[in-house]
This record gives C-alpha cells, structure tokens and sequence, in this order.
C-alpha cells in the first residue's frame, strides 16, 4: 500500500516536471518568436526609411544632370564648378546605392534568421508533441497497473465477504420456509 503510494507520488511529481519542461520549452519559442518579429520589423523600418532617400537621391542627381547640361550650354565658365556638383551628386548616389545594398543584406540575413527560428520553434513543438505522447502513455499504464494491481483484487474480495454474509447469515437464520425461501430467492434475482 505504502509503495502504491510513493509510485503514485513519483508519477505525479513526474507528470509536473514534464509540464513545468513543456510550459518553459513554449515560453522559449514564443520569445523567440518575438525576437525575430521585432527584429524584422526594425530592418523594414529602417528600409522604409533608406528608399525614400535613396530615390530622392535619385531624382535630386537627374536634376543635377540637367541643370548642368543647361549651365554647360549657356555658361562656359561655370563648368568647371559643375563638374564638382556633378561628382557631389555621384558620391551622393553612390552612398545611397551602398545603404539600399546594406539594407537588402540585412533584410536577407534577418529572412535566414526567421527560417532557422521558424525551424527551430517547428522543431521544439516536434519535441513538445512527443512529451505529451509519452506521458499520456505513462498515465495509462499507470491507469492500467492500478486497476489491475489494486480494483480487480477489491472487487473478489467484496464478492468473498458478501459470500461469507451470505452463509452467515443463512446459518444464523436457521431453517428457512417456502415463503421466507421464495422472499429471499426474490431478493437475490
């Protein structure tokens, strides 16, 4: 009885650990989650923010060109000085060219790293199934061993001392009549 009781008090404190584990393992992933939504979310920011610049780099170098094709035409002498606009203008575009390159990696390494953590959290709920299945398997074997180990030897024993009730109580009555016979064989159907 004693040694049912500690199996019982082992199983219970197993079952608690699994879950505790289970809970953390799902704690883990949903934060890793978060990370990488935050994450993302920051390389888009910053993309929105880079683009705009870059096409009004874009257009601010179309400008340059014509302004200087019309300076060059009507100015001889001013041509000299939008030669140095012009390259201003072409480092400009070049750095914004270089930005929209850092961001495009960036917005790759941030689409490999949300795989590997998509990967990851499918790979954890892989993990999380299996320990449910295997302690919902505990629990039936367990199910399983105590009504076999502890019910089925009750129930004989109950059908014994009903039996033995029985006898006793027919020794103790005596003979019986027809009609106490026909009362008790009612009683007992």
């Amino acid at each position: 009885m004693i040694e049912q009781q500690l199996a019982n008090t082992i199983v219970t404190i197993a079952i608690a650990v699994i879950a505790i584990a289970v809970a953390m393992q799902a704690v883990s992933a949903v934060v890793a989650a978060i990370a990488a939504m935050k994450t993302k979310a920051a390389v888009e920011a910053i993309r929105s923010h880079v683009q705009p610049v870059a096409e009004r780099a874009m257009e601010v170098l179309e400008q340059s060109r014509n302004t200087v094709t019309t300076v060059h035409t009507r100015l001889e002498p001013i041509l000299s000085d939008a030669a140095s606009v012009t390259a201003q203008a072409k480092s400009v575009m070049e750095k914004a060219n270089l930005i929209m390159e850092k961001g495009q990696n960036q917005a790759t390494n941030l689409d490999e790293a949300l795989t590997e953590t998509v990967e990851r959290v499918r790979a954890q709920l892989g993990n999380v199934e299996e320990t449910v299945d295997h302690v919902l398997h505990g629990v039936r074997s367990t199910s399983d061993q105590l009504n076999s180990g502890i019910l089925t030897p009750i129930r004989k024993a109950n059908g014994l001392v009903n039996g033995i009730a029985a006898a006793v109580g027919f020794l103790v009555q005596g003979r019986t009549t027809v009609s106490r016979a026909t009362q008790d064989d009612a009683m007992f159907i």
